[in-house]
């Protein structure tokens, strides 16, 4: 239940009133105290005065039995301040009333008794002769003090209200005023809205106060909320983009293994078309390029699959010129006739990536170079060079300029955003400069756009050198030593496992192709001195290859196995390193790469030959 609000300006009044009331009795108090025994004082200095000066005379006049001198005497003890009875009494029967003056009943008094002595010319001991008795009241004390009580008691409470008044004043202009504005202020704060900071109605003063450091504070608190505020949202839309990555990373995985053998398919058939041409030719020339483009297909997927994150790169020394002069090929053969592409790319440069990576950077630039030069003619010119930075590191620079649209200033923080595109849904996904800002960052480099709209773009990339590799020597694909072995080859694609065979055989190798599992095990039974190697599918219905694998190995230790799987992914190292498979192949692969793995691995296997 929400209390009521009371302000504290009241509370701080409330307090003020109650507590100048309080120090107003308790200091009335002390003061009347002080009066009463100042009074007192004086009480005891009659008493004094009485002893010291009555008593003896007194003495006297009683042992002269001098009754009016007596009289005279009590009577004068009575104009003494506060005394109010005087009696003398004579020893021995002090019953028997002797001389008295006064109202021995006053209220509010005391009695006090002093001895009467004979003279000591009469008898040099101390012997009684009498009693004076006297009575001192209290009452014109009591009446003089409740007189004063009112006067002192106003007093103080004025003085301490007035005290008090100027606290209160002081207080609810310098704090509960602000307090209130703070207050305020909170309760209209929108963080939604650029609102201008707090700042108090105050004078400016020399020092600082609480009153000050809570506005601060509160300024403070708002813009870390806003910044907290504003990260949320960038996490949770980067969680958002994520998300979709990984969906998209999911549905790509799905559709690899498939898309890959496919892939294999239509290169193994270009390379059984280039073993019927000249090296030299036209024909051969074209069946190439197509090899190229088909790889290039299949790292398309690849790249996909890395930017969400499940696959890794595999990074090497890798010539960027050749990288780049192959991307080029490429790019000559889909750009449209109203571009003009120029080049100039410096050779034998060497740095360490990933060449498919390379390869999509620049399909990724050159592709927005050309979009942005669509509907008219425009010029594309890409350049690398060497290029020296603070004399420390050297870097190789890649240039690439288009005279298009340009980009204006403000997208080009967003231009590297998953997702983001100015282009319409038929014309791209909003991952191209995304993909190209993370292979870069990956690779210690750096991207920088220089652009003027309406003028066009350049991009500029900056990756580290590397040492050129040592050149080895060429070997054939095939090693005499391997030459003629035998190799048991299981795919449950039929087409793709002929293929294979038709490759394998050209190369020299005797092969046995089962599409099941179960009949490669059965085979292996019986041939299982005359089978050198195996390369088997991953993804099969019955039994995948790792399964096939393991069983293989259990009785076949010495056996090499190769997987061949269109399936890009890191997960199959653990069953390299249990030595379950001693090769891993990725589809789509060259006739090159199979048989220098092969050879590889029969020569490391060389004693089951």
């Amino acid at each position: 239940m929400k209390q009521k609000f009371s302000p504290l300006v009241n509370k701080v009044l409330l307090f003020i009133i109650s507590i100048s009331v309080f120090f107003s009795i308790i200091t009335t108090a002390f003061q009347l105290y002080g009066e009463f025994k100042l009074s007192e004082q004086l009480l005891y200095k009659n008493i004094d005065h009485i002893e010291k000066s009555y008593v003896p005379t007194i003495s006297d006049s009683l042992f002269n039995l001098n009754n009016e001198k007596l009289l005279i005497e009590l009577n004068g003890i009575l104009k003494l301040d506060h005394l109010v009875y005087a009696s003398v009494y004579e020893t021995p029967d002090t019953t028997q009333f002797f001389l008295s003056t006064g109202s021995p009943q006053s209220v509010w008094s005391v009695k006090k008794t002093f001895d009467l002595f004979f003279p000591k010319t009469y008898n040099q001991e101390k012997q009684k002769l009498g009693e004076l008795t006297i009575r001192i009241s209290y009452e014109k004390i009591y009446k003089e003090l409740f007189q004063k009580l009112f006067i002192i008691l106003f007093s103080n409470i004025v003085t301490i209200f007035a005290i008090s008044l100027s606290i209160f004043l002081f207080i609810k202009n310098h704090v509960t005023r602000h307090l209130s504005q703070i207050a305020h202020y909170a309760n209209d704060l929108n963080l939604n809205e650029d609102k201008p900071p707090l700042s108090l109605h105050r004078k400016k003063i020399f020092f600082r106060d609480e009153v000050d450091e809570l506005c601060d504070s509160l300024n403070g608190l708002r813009l870390r909320i806003r910044q907290d505020i504003y990260s949320l949202k960038e996490s949770q839309e980067e969680m958002f983009r994520m998300q979709k990555l990984e969906s998209l990373g999911t549905m790509m995985s799905g559709i690899t293994h498939d898309f890959n053998n496919i892939m294999r398919s239509i290169m193994s058939y270009i390379e059984l078309g280039q073993s019927t041409c000249a090296p030299q030719s036209s024909t051969y020339e074209n069946l190439e390029n197509a090899i190229i483009a088909s790889n290039r297909a299949s790292e398309l997927i690849k790249q996909i699959l890395y930017f969400c994150k499940q696959d890794k790169p595999n990074i090497e020394i890798i010539n960027i010129s050749e990288a780049v002069m192959e991307t080029l090929s490429l790019i000559h053969a889909s750009c449209p006739p109203n571009i003009h592409i120029d080049s100039k790319i410096e050779k034998n440069l060497y740095i360490n990536a990933d060449k498919s990576q390379i390869i999509q950077v620049l399909l990724n630039l050159t592709t927005n170079s050309i979009h942005a030069m669509k509907g008219r003619s425009g010029n594309l010119f890409i350049e690398l060079k060497k290029n020296a930075q603070n004399n420390q590191a050297e870097y190789v620079s890649l240039d690439v300029t288009d005279t298009g649209h340009g980009i204006p200033l403000e997208i080009r923080k967003k231009i590297f955003d998953p997702f983001f595109t100015t282009k319409n849904s038929e014309e791209g996904t909003g991952l191209g400069l995304s993909v190209v800002h993370g292979i870069v960052t990956k690779l210690q480099g750096s991207i920088e756009l220089y652009s003027v709209v309406n003028h066009g773009a350049k991009f500029t990339i900056l990756l580290p050198t590397a040492a050129a590799p040592i050149k080895q020597n060429l070997s054939p694909l095939v090693s005499d030593k391997t030459k003629h072995a035998t190799i048991l080859l299981i795919d449950d694609e039929g087409e793709l496992g002929m293929l294979t065979t038709k490759t394998l055989t050209r190369l020299g190798y005797r092969v046995i192709f089962k599409s099941n599992p179960s009949d490669a095990l059965t085979e292996l039974g019986k041939l299982n001195s005359k089978i050198d190697l195996i390369i088997t599918d991953f993804t099969m219905p019955t039994m995948n290859g790792i399964d096939l694998a393991i069983q293989i190995k259990k009785k076949y230790p010495h056996l090499p196995i190769i997987l061949s799987t269109g399936i890009i992914s890191n997960s199959f190292q653990k069953y390299l390193n249990d030595k379950i498979i001693d090769d891993v192949l990725q589809k789509p692969y060259r006739k090159n790469e199979l048989a220098k793995l092969i050879d590889k691995n029969l020569q490391k296997f060389s004693q089951n030959i």
